[in-house]
């Protein structure tokens, strides 16, 4: 699929779970809203078949908290 119709998907469903190669996949998110509580967005790319590092959406992210 081409960079518009991968963020097309995410944007319409919320979030996704797509192959990013043979062995991988990721879970796309289009707002925090699909997180959970102590996690953060952190953009997410991705190959498509017209570009090499497309900006789709975004991810979940823990928060870091150093324990000291």
């Amino acid at each position: 699929m081409t960079c518009a119709q991968a963020q097309a998907i995410v944007n319409q469903r919320g979030a996704v779970v797509m192959s990013t190669g043979q062995y991988t996949y990721d879970r796309f998110v289009a707002s925090r809203a699909y997180c959970m509580r102590d996690e953060i967005l952190k953009p997410l790319y991705a190959p498509t078949r017209d570009t090499a590092q497309c900006p789709v959406a975004y991810e979940c992210r823990q928060i870091f908290r150093p324990t000291n």
